[in-house]
């Protein structure tokens, strides 16, 4: 149930001298825990928490120290290391599942059921939430069947070739009383895995229940103890088939009154007909079926069994009865927000997107709370072009499924597509945060550096000058240490470990808080990661320091207008323009931020002109060039 993340790459600021570091005691509690050597385990991932106090990958840590508890039988202990590295990490999809549960092994179904709900969040695409969720609701009996249900549906769109999940929907249907709708689960679940004991053992029960398919039944029995032969299970299975095999017990002879033979012209002639087997049942009367459930007030089950006869269809390559089939649901349950997306999804298949987008819309209004469908108006909006759809889809969307990258992606490139260029920067700004592991983190930031002015370039890290002589012993060793500590942060940012530079350029400035440099390339830092507050106030109190610095101003700003702080960044560019009148990425900024206010039209144009001036063949020129030409 616990996977435990053994390969972890991962930034770790060096601590201590002399003494193996954070990231070397980590690595070696984890090859301890591969070997199964859990107290030793336990012992240097606690040592390697002590090493970096307060560091992000101590979240991992936690949760292995959360699996050892765990596989040790300590729940208590367990929970409160998954608990600890949630806190640290609240993007890591494990700790939050295995809290899950955790919580419905105790019991706690309420609880299990929101652990559940935001692990699915973390990891849209994971099956194993919404299996998980399925198992809370059934905790609460009939009252949570209808959850249950639907949970299953969500497990099996995200793992269509699980046979535990398709034995999971056999049994709802049985306990619904729909045996033929179990039995067809339980054929899918072997046909994905034909040696899967649980289907093999409830498909033999099923006809075992069912008369004259004892034959059946026996051969699925002996099918589950060729797979299972030891077991609870494996007993009842030979229980079962020793049931099935004895021999009948013979019917009391009747006694009749004594007539006589029949003539040969009375007596009747043996059939020599072939009797057929029976005929399948047509399309039509399978939808007249359903229809019957509708009628009876059943509508989540036929729901259930309109999208079966719809993927059915599909399958055997008849598009036509599914778009039939799925109408037909529609007529029945009007109000079905599922069918209505099924359809959609039919018609975007054959890219008659037009009609798409009508039952997209449809779902939507009929079921506002569900992410995908809003994801899926937008997709065929925007094959139409209807952007202004597209759009108001996706601003729906991004909230409803805020672990989910894809509708943040897709807002941003609709907006670029557009020419919304202000609001695609901050949209791909947010998605680069957001998101710093999704493989599209890095065309974001490209993306970023095209639509928007980047930060100066940073200049060489200059040499701490030496401290005054004639200072007492005491405070030479505290400038000296200042100094070693921020020549040990500038290697870490020339190697692009941010995490032990700030580290170190935070011991500097302990020691001696006027050490500008130190204080300019913490901004630069958090200006990478995009961190803008940070970055403003290291920035801010670079310039407090030394005030003749164009750079820090410019890079100032930027923060600041990153911030939202407009007037701000207005005021610490014309500083910067004070210091070096050609510094073009500033004239960039201010005509940027001028061009935002028709009353400063003016001034953006000037701005825009000397930038123009400064860098001709900038990447940004073609769309300044564009915006002078017409800039309404």
């Amino acid at each position: 149930m616990i996977r435990s993340l053994i390969a972890i790459g991962l930034l770790i600021v060096v601590a201590g001298c002399g003494r193996p570091s954070g990231e070397k005691i980590f690595e070696q509690g984890l090859r301890q825990l591969e070997r199964g050597r859990m107290s030793q385990a336990r012992d240097l991932l606690l040592e390697s928490i002590e090493l970096r106090p307060g560091h992000d990958a101590n979240a991992f840590a936690h949760h292995h120290l959360g699996v050892i508890a765990w596989r040790e039988g300590d729940l208590e202990t367990a929970q409160l290391h998954f608990e600890a590295s949630h806190e640290l990490h609240d993007e890591l999809f494990e700790p939050v599942f295995n809290l899950g549960v955790i919580a419905l092994e105790s019991g706690n179904w309420m609880e299990a059921r929101t652990w559940f709900e935001a692990a699915s969040a973390l990891s849209p695409r994971d099956a194993r939430p919404w299996e998980y969720l399925a198992e809370a609701h059934r905790l609460r009996g009939d009252a949570g069947r209808r959850e249950m249900r639907r949970a299953l549906f969500e497990a099996r769109a995200r793992d269509p070739h699980s046979a535990r999940i398709l034995t999971a929907l056999a049994g709802v249907e049985h306990e619904d009383g729909g045996t033929a709708e179990a039995i067809a689960f339980l054929m899918q679940a072997l046909e994905q895995n034909a040696h899967y004991p649980p289907a093999l053992f409830n498909l033999a029960q099923l006809y075992a229940q069912s008369p004259d398919q004892e034959e059946h039944a026996e051969a699925y029995f002996e099918q589950y103890l060729a797979v299972a032969p030891t077991g609870i299970r494996a007993d009842e299975a030979r229980r079962a088939l020793r049931t099935l095999r004895a021999p009948p017990e013979p019917e009391p002879e009747a006694v009749a009154d004594v007539a006589p033979p029949p003539s040969e012209r009375e007596r009747p002639a043996p059939s020599v007909e072939p009797v057929a087997p029976p005929e399948p049942p047509t399309l039509d009367e399978l939808l007249a079926s359903i229809a019957d459930v509708v009628a009876a007030g059943d509508h989540d089950r036929a729901v259930a069994r309109y999208m079966r006869l719809a993927a059915s269809v599909r399958q055997q390559g008849e598009r036509g009865q599914e778009e039939r089939v799925l109408r037909a649901g529609i007529e029945q349950l009007p109000e079905s927000a599922t069918l209505h997306s099924a359809l959609g999804r039919h018609y975007l298949d054959r890219e008659d997107t037009r009609a798409a987008q009508r039952m997209f819309e449809r779902a939507v209004e009929l079921e506002p709370g569900w992410a995908q469908e809003w994801i899926m108006l937008a997709q065929s909006a925007t094959a139409r072009r209807d952007y202004d759809t597209a759009l108001d889809a996706l601003l729906r969307a991004v909230p409803l499924a805020p672990q989910d990258p894809s509708p943040l992606w897709a807002l941003a490139e609709t907006y670029e597509v557009v020419g919304i260029n202000r609001r695609a920067a901050e949209t791909y700004q947010q998605f680069a945060e957001r998101f710093p592991r999704d493989a599209r983190a890095v065309r974001a930031h490209e993306r970023l550096q095209a639509l928007r002015p980047p930060p100066a370039p940073e200049p060489p890290p200059e040499p701490v000058v030496e401290p005054a002589p004639r200072v007492s012993p005491e405070e030479a060793r505290r400038l000296r240490q200042a100094r070693e500590a921020y020549q040990r942060g500038v290697t870490y940012q020339r190697r692009q470990d941010w995490d032990s530079a700030l580290f170190y350029y935070g011991r500097a400035l302990a020691q001696d808080p006027t050490l500008e440099r130190a204080h300019y390339n913490t901004g630069l830092i958090q200006l990478q990661r995009n961190r803008w507050p940070e970055a403003r106030a290291a920035f801010q109190a670079a310039v407090e320091l030394e005030s003749g610095n164009a750079q820090t101003w410019y890079n100032l700003s930027y923060a600041q207008h990153q911030g939202g702080q407009r007037d701000l960044a207005i005021r610490s560019l014309n500083r910067a323009l004070e210091i070096n009148r050609d510094l073009a990425a500033a004239h960039l900024l201010l005509g940027i931020l001028y061009a935002e206010d028709r009353a400063t039209t003016a001034r953006a144009r000037r701005h825009y002109e000397r930038f123009l001036e400064l860098e001709p063949n900038d990447p940004n020129a073609a769309s300044i060039r564009a915006w002078l030409a017409n800039p309404s």
